[in-house]
């Protein structure tokens, strides 16, 4: 990657990186990691947990690359921790507890349970570099969960198709990129070629399919969000095409198959022509050319660096923009913020204040951004230690004026002198819930 060079001269990426680390460690319960989060569609704010996050794999990997640069001990053990904590939340048939805060496609939906048995399959190998026994644990958790559900429940061998869920017969191209690069993370781990070649390859073409190929199209280079044959949703959501782009290329570089590439340099395409002022992206891009533009994700925007800094034909003055958006939305706590724009949903673009659910930090997003930012740091860097520093940040919530406030303790939001809203890190259930 070469956003490393693209980074504003002010910023110290090991402080960034300690800041953050510092927070995931706040967030951390009995169960494993937790917190409240807020997505455009539907919010967790009253039951917290136990649940199993997408943060996590960016939490595992982020780990395991500061292991890697720096050679402490103290990261791997870590990425471990949270390693077992995700086997833990695994149940008999190999899914993964509430693997999904939003079930809705509109929204965009995540990645689903690849994502973790990607990060599972990492871990496993450094350990068995390491040659530490623990790494046939982690490898067992992410085969059982390819094998007993992607290959027993969600593909459809006789179609060559992959079902969003047990319930849902569509396909998600965003789901089949993550499955893409969790199946060549098991072949490297010596899982059978034949199985990446059995699957993989039809779902890389299944992509193509779902990507407007046509010369000129002003949607050129666009991935649908979610749809069966011939009846796609109509909806391209930036997030989700970037979420396409490192599959895509991988695709290229273990088949030799060019069209994989040339898809994604013309989703990279897409977006840059999407991409706003100060570096961020719309919402959702319709097929009848009608734009929604928020909420604009602030940590998941660190999902469109790692697609973009692939490319070699993406230039650094994007990036830059990029840059420079993800990383005014940390905050002093160094969890950062969801989104810009949550609440336009109801009160438009005048309202000043941002909404509680933009400010919100979340591990879904953190995790996003940890593992961005631990890949960029050089070998042998240094990351000091840092205390947790106290948020205080005047917000909304609904039109009112409000303070969010978060402590190593907990995270609440006053209105006025009272209490709305109560969670006490580590808790299952919001103490306070007036919202």
């Amino acid at each position: 990657m070469k956003s490393n060079l693209l980074l504003p001269s002010e910023v110290s990426l090991p402080q960034v990186i300690a800041r953050l680390d510092a927070w995931l460690d706040t967030m951390l319960g009995q169960e494993g990691y937790a917190g409240p989060g807020a997505v455009w569609q539907r919010d967790r704010l009253l039951f917290i947990g136990p649940e199993i996050y997408e943060g996590y794999d960016g939490i595992i990997r982020g780990y395991l690359n500061l292991y890697q640069k720096t050679g402490q001990s103290g990261w791997l053990a870590k990425a471990i921790r949270a390693g077992e904590y995700l086997v833990a939340g695994q149940l008999d048939h190999g899914r993964f507890i509430n693997p999904r805060l939003d079930q809705s496609t509109i929204a965009g939906g995540v990645p689903d349970e690849a994502a973790y048995d990607l990060a599972l399959l990492r871990l496993a190998d450094v350990l068995r570099q390491e040659e530490d026994a623990r790494w046939c644990n982690f490898y067992i958790a992410a085969e059982k969960n390819l094998q007993e559900y992607y290959l027993g429940y969600l593909w459809e061998p006789e179609k060559q198709w992959l079902r969003t869920s047990p319930g849902d017969p569509a396909f998600s191209p965003q789901n089949a990129a993550s499955l893409i690069q969790a199946l060549a993370a098991s072949v490297d781990l010596g899982a059978e070629t034949r199985l990446f070649d059995r699957m993989a390859v039809p779902l890389l073409e299944m992509i193509l399919t779902f990507q407007v190929q046509t010369r000129g199209d002003p949607f050129e280079g666009a991935i649908d969000q979610h749809g069966l044959p011939g009846k796609l949703s109509g909806r391209y959501l930036p997030l989700v095409i970037a979420r396409c782009i490192p599959a895509l290329l991988l695709g290229s570089e273990k088949t030799g198959e060019f069209r994989y590439h040339q898809a994604a340099q013309k989703a990279a395409e897409f977006l840059l022509g999407l991409q706003l002022q100060d570096g961020s992206f719309p919402q959702v891009v319709y097929n009848n050319g009608r734009a929604l533009p928020d909420p604009r994700w602030v940590a998941a925007s660190s999902e469109f660096l790692c697609a973009l800094s692939l490319l070699d034909e993406v230039g650094n003055k994007e990036l830059q923009k990029i840059w420079s958006w993800l990383l005014s939305g940390q905050l002093p706590s160094g969890g950062f913020c969801t989104a810009s724009g949550i609440r336009h949903r109801w009160f438009g673009a005048n309202s000043q204040l941002p909404d509680f659910r933009d400010v919100l930090p979340e591990c879904s997003g953190a995790g996003k951004v940890f593992l961005l930012i631990t890949g960029e740091i050089q070998e042998g860097v240094e990351i000091p230690q840092v205390n947790f520093e106290e948020t205080r940040m005047k917000c909304q919530f609904r039109g009112h004026p409000t303070l969010y406030l978060e402590t190593e303790e907990t995270i609440e939001l006053w209105q006025a002198d009272r209490v709305q809203y109560r969670w006490r890190k580590g808790e299952q259930w919001a103490e306070i819930y007036n919202l």
